[in-house]
């Protein structure tokens, strides 16, 4: 080969086009070679270097009309790279080489200044950041401008931890969801000293009260009390004369979960038997024949301090991995059974109508009430041999999908299902149904006994002053007094992230 060959061949492995097309899925563009004499060319597809794409991975594609820089085999266009993307005059660079600099096109900055040391943010939408462990923020001071909001249901997994002041520059501060505790003061359920009839003026707050559960937000007027509290106090603090040693056990449950809580070595642990807490005085306050499926309400766990256990993270991970292995997968939301059923929803509801070309759904968004007729699969968290703070509060429970996405109509009765997005939400009711297996007659030994001396009042063994409960017993407390109302145990919808969208034929014959 000929030194002017050479020259030709070497000139054409490296070129500098413009992204005219791109493949995100594929992390491909293609580019169109202006520095010809006559027409421009189009490569064929081309992958995108990047710093990291296996275990650890990076992805950034460029833009259509992005100045890029290309090195081809030496075969022709049909095999190359985009090596990356080049500044022009039309985009010049930031002008100083003291910054780290990051601009999207919708007007999201983020930029970091080492000359000055500052780290700014701006940010066009939402922002969020979810951490599996605490979070911890160190600053001389915190300015917040707007409404700081904890819209987790309890205060415990995943929450901020601030080292310094905290000033509300503008707007305030809500907790719709758990209470505001300072020292020892809980907000919602604070006791408070001398109280003054009529005009007088009452003492300080001495503390008291927990402030979780399914529904915090109570009056917490009065001796501090939730009203879930009072109406037990009301039906329950003076039992009736005839009030068997068994029955009065069961209505010391409330108590001893408490007590329980006190002494659990983890927040995850302690929220659990606080929840549980608040089950035992909603079902001892609910009138009795309420159906869990039926309740006028539901009970809600924060699905953090769910997935704080690593048995349910791991049932979750299994549940939305897409490369689970098939032949166990029959719970997975990509498994071609969960498919079937979503499709069987959609024709049951009547989304699928013959008459339209195309439709749109989304379970997602539906009240919780529809959840038990439009979750299309789920999976089980099994029970667990240790009483942690997960198996005191759900025991076994179950995790539900719910999907959004859309249907195209292809005629004959034949769509096209596109699931765009899926959510996940925790399932499981607080109820005592008949039944004779050993789980369900088997509730633990419990003991109102040792509450005051900083014993368990729950043992896993038999131990004297300590009795065995099961279904039954609450069956008959509630057949007896006429209350004992059942009801589910949910959490709000978790939108899986990075989901792979999915597309699939199904068969919808609409009858009349």
């Amino acid at each position: 080969m000929s030194e002017e060959q050479v020259r030709d061949v070497l000139a054409q492995m490296v070129r500098v086009g413009f992204v005219s097309a791109r493949q995100p899925e594929k992390m491909r563009v293609r580019v169109e070679l202006r520095d010809t004499t006559g027409a421009a060319l189009i490569t064929d597809w081309l992958p995108v270097l990047c710093p990291r794409a296996h275990g650890d991975a990076q992805y950034d594609l460029p833009d259509v009309d992005d100045q890029v820089l290309c090195l081809f085999l030496p075969f022709g266009l049909e095999q190359g790279f985009v090596l990356g993307a080049m500044y022009g005059k039309a985009s010049p660079p930031v002008s100083s080489g003291d910054k780290w600099h990051r601009s999207f096109s919708d007007g999201t900055v983020l930029e970091y200044d080492r000359a000055s040391h500052a780290l700014t943010g701006e940010v066009r939408g939402l922002a969020g950041l979810r951490c599996s462990g605490p979070m911890t923020l160190e600053a001389p001071i915190v300015y917040v401008r707007g409404t700081l909001v904890n819209t987790a249901k309890d205060g415990s997994p995943g929450s901020a931890v601030i080292s310094g002041d905290v000033k509300i520059i503008s707007g305030g501060v809500t907790v719709p969801d758990a209470d505001v505790i300072a020292g020892a003061v809980s907000l919602l359920n604070h006791l408070t000293s001398g109280v003054q009839p009529g005009s007088g003026q009452s003492g300080a707050p001495v503390g008291g009260g927990s402030g979780a559960g399914g529904n915090p937000g109570g009056d917490s007027g009065g001796e501090g009390q939730s009203d879930e509290e009072k109406r037990f106090d009301a039906l329950w603090g003076k039992p009736p004369a005839d009030t068997s040693d068994l029955d009065k056990l069961l209505l010391c449950l409330p108590e001893i979960a408490a007590a329980v809580a006190e002494r659990q070595p983890t927040a995850e642990d302690r929220q659990g038997w606080l929840y549980l807490r608040e089950m035992f005085l909603r079902w001892f306050t609910g009138a009795a024949g309420m159906d869990a499926n039926s309740c006028d309400e539901a009970f809600w766990v924060a699905w953090e301090w769910v997935m704080s256990y690593k048995r349910a993270s791991y049932a979750y991970a299994r549940f939305i991995d897409p490369a689970y292995d098939e032949e166990q997968r029959e719970r997975n939301i990509y498994s071609q059974a969960a498919l079937k059923q979503l499709g069987i929803i959609l024709c049951r509801e009547g989304c699928l109508d013959p008459a339209k070309q195309a439709v749109d759904f989304d379970f997602i968004q539906s009240d919780w009430r529809q959840w038990e007729t439009f979750y299309h699969t789920l999976c089980s968290v099994p029970r667990w041999p240790d009483s942690d703070g997960l198996m005191a509060a759900l025991a076994g429970f179950t995790l539900r999908a719910l999907a959004a996405g859309r249907a195209e109509n292809l005629g004959n009765g034949r769509w096209r299902i596109t699931v765009t997005r899926v959510a996940i939400f925790v399932h499981d009711s607080f109820n005592f149904a008949e039944d004779d297996s050993y789980f369900a007659n088997n509730l633990g030994m419990w003991s109102c006994i040792h509450l005051d001396g900083g014993e368990n009042s729950v043992s896993p063994e038999m131990e004297q002053d300590y009795v065995s409960l099961g279904n039954s017993d609450f069956r008959n407390f509630r057949e007896k007094y006429g209350f004992g109302s059942d009801f589910l145990v949910l959490s709000r919808p978790h939108i899986v992230e990075n989901i792979k969208e999915v597309s699939y034929v199904t068969t919808c014959i609409c009858k009349d």
